[in-house]
């Protein structure tokens, strides 16, 4: 009866071993995924600034064949308007 009460301790033992492990190793897992998002996010935000910066040149293109053909000359002070509320904005936004 000795010998069935040990075997079975030592099976508990190995058993909560082996939780305690497999813990451990989703803790250290959870901690890897965690940087991992760190970084797509920091990626993600790199993206979206040079999408930006892309918006940005597209747009002054736009302007400069828009002025090059001057047929649209309106849409062309439509444009310039939108770039000065653009800036205006910026501005205020600077001085808040």
């Amino acid at each position: 009866m000795n010998e069935s009460i040990n075997t079975l301790v030592a099976g508990i033992e190995y058993k909560v071993q082996k939780l305690c492990n497999y813990n451990e190793s989703l803790k250290n897992e959870i901690e890897h995924l965690k940087k991992q998002i760190v970084e797509l996010k920091k990626d993600i935000d790199n993206k979206q600034e040079y999408i930006n910066t892309l918006e940005e040149k597209n747009k002054t293109i736009k302007l400069a064949k828009t002025i090059e053909n001057k047929r649209e000359l309106t849409e062309t002070k439509l444009m310039i308007n939108k770039l000065v509320r653009e800036i205006d904005e910026c501005i205020i936004m600077l001085n808040k």
